[in-house]
């Protein structure tokens, strides 16, 4: 049985004028090594840092309307 690498990353978008939060969400997960070898748990850090990544610009990517509109409502 190979070990596997876990992560989780966390993400909060302000607004840079007052520091209002606009978006903030945590993405985590696991990748298994494939191998019990230092390399082979480096490139597993990598898959999974590149997945929870994708995951975190997909989402903003689905939010920038609703962020934008955030934004321009300044007080």
């Amino acid at each position: 049985v190979y070990k596997r690498q876990t992560a989780e990353l966390g993400l909060t978008l302000t607004r840079r004028s007052d520091q209002q939060v606009l978006m903030s969400a945590s993405y985590a997960g696991q990748e298994p090594t494939g191998a019990d070898t230092a390399e082979a748990m480096v490139r597993a850090f990598h898959r999974l840092a590149g997945r929870l990544i994708a995951e975190a610009v997909a989402e903003i990517g689905r939010l920038r309307p609703r962020l934008r509109h955030k934004e321009s409502r300044r007080p």
